[in-house]
């Protein structure tokens, strides 16, 4: 009995983490920036197909190391698997800015991309000593962009919640290690804000 229960457990964790990656909370994140901002249907069309299409490219460089043997698993938990996918995010979240730079007038997905990229390089900095999780980062920081909207800030503490959760259930991450995650989206949010404001 208590193994089917851990089993029904464990399968729900890894539903919600699964659901809640950072291949689909990045992508989230730009688009609710844009759209707290009031960006137009026809741009935020542009957005989602770009956006959807980094994240393809995320999905397909993971899995490209999986199958040559040189990651143990899709998730890139060891510390090199990690600094490796780390550093490719922030190369592909750098280069978004720079092409949404020259797309986006009003420069909202640009500073939105360049802040999910400052926290990349906050988990690259802090990878010595702490794993954080990228999964409540980016949740924090997707619900922060939608500031100051009681609803979404809400919706965002739950799913923050049920990822560190997640995470935690799985023994991805340490309860350090999910808060220092959500810590970091908050804080990029509000550097966001500041930013645009």
């Amino acid at each position: 009995m208590t193994s089917g229960v851990s089993n029904i457990r464990v399968s729900l964790a890894r539903g919600v983490s699964i659901a809640g990656h950072p291949l689909v909370l990045a992508p989230a994140a730009g688009l609710l920036a844009a759209l707290s901002q009031g960006a137009p249907a026809r741009l935020m069309r542009s957005l989602l197909v770009v956006l959807l299409a980094a994240s393809l490219v995320v999905l397909a460089f993971s899995l490209w190391n999986v199958r040559s043997g040189r990651w143990a698993h899709i998730d890139a938990s060891n510390p090199p698997e990690r600094r490796v996918l780390n550093g490719f995010l922030l190369g592909l979240l750098l280069v978004g800015a720079a092409v949404a730079w020259r797309t986006d007038p009003a420069h909202h997905l640009s500073f939105a991309l360049l802040i999910a990229g400052l926290a990349v390089v906050t988990a690259l900095a802090l990878s010595p000593i702490l794993k954080i999780s990228l999964h409540t980062c980016f949740a924090a920081l997707a619900a922060g962009f939608l500031w100051p909207a009681p609803f979404a800030i809400a919706a965002g503490g739950v799913v923050v919640g049920a990822l560190a959760w997640s995470r935690l259930t799985l023994r991805r991450h340490t309860p350090a290690e999910v808060f220092s995650g959500a810590l970091v989206g908050l804080l990029s949010a509000v550097a966001y804000h500041v930013l645009v404001a």
